[in-house]
């Protein structure tokens, strides 16, 4: 049976380390932008995952951040890059929804199951779209009088011509839904604070 060997690969340095060997610290980088390379030993097949990740302090209660995150109809209200949203099915603990992007040349519909652990967690599984693979995790903590929020997202699309297309107006996408979220959670406090 083949063996599979994980190997990260820091995008702003470009350093490879194996994650076995992974003694040291992990370089920090704003962007905290990683490659993630599984390669087999042998027949050299690799897979492309990347991992996003971002994490801000907000005002506000991490109830307050998890419903405004919750709250799929309202995107194209603030998000830029966010046409339209749909909710196929919701209840408490699950969402199934659709969001149209648009940032560079990334212009796709996206549709996320969403888990939803209020208020602590909420987790996005690709149902639709042009991803091989893509799930996100966005994580709301007490701090001091308001939230730390995170959000990580991994992704992997489903061709290599995608990857090299889509992947940086991807990015800058998801750049830009983190600084919107943190703008409209701003406002909310400055309006019920």
């Amino acid at each position: 049976m083949p063996r599979f060997v994980p190997v990260v690969v820091c995008a702003p340095c470009l350093r490879i380390r194996c994650r076995r060997a992974q003694r040291a610290p992990r370089p920090v980088h704003e962007c905290r932008v990683r490659l993630i390379l599984s390669h087999q030993r042998a027949g050299g097949i690799i897979k492309r995952m990347r991992e996003i990740s971002r994490e801000a302090l907000t005002p506000g209660s991490p109830e307050t951040v998890f419903d405004l995150v919750a709250a799929v109809e309202d995107y194209p209200r603030f998000l830029r890059g966010c046409a339209g949203a749909e909710i196929h099915r919701q209840d408490e603990r699950e969402a199934l929804a659709s969001l149209d992007l648009k940032g560079g040349v990334f212009k796709q519909r996206l549709t996320t199951l969403n888990r939803m652990e209020r208020p602590r967690r909420l987790v996005m599984n690709l149902s639709e779209g042009p991803f091989r693979y893509l799930r996100g995790e966005w994580r709301f903590e007490p701090a001091g009088s308001g939230c730390r929020v995170s959000l990580r997202i991994e992704f992997e699309f489903s061709s290599r011509a995608q990857d090299l297309l889509l992947r940086p107006s991807f990015e800058a996408l998801c750049d830009r839904l983190v600084q919107d979220f943190l703008r409209r959670a701003r406002e909310n406090a400055s309006r019920h604070g």
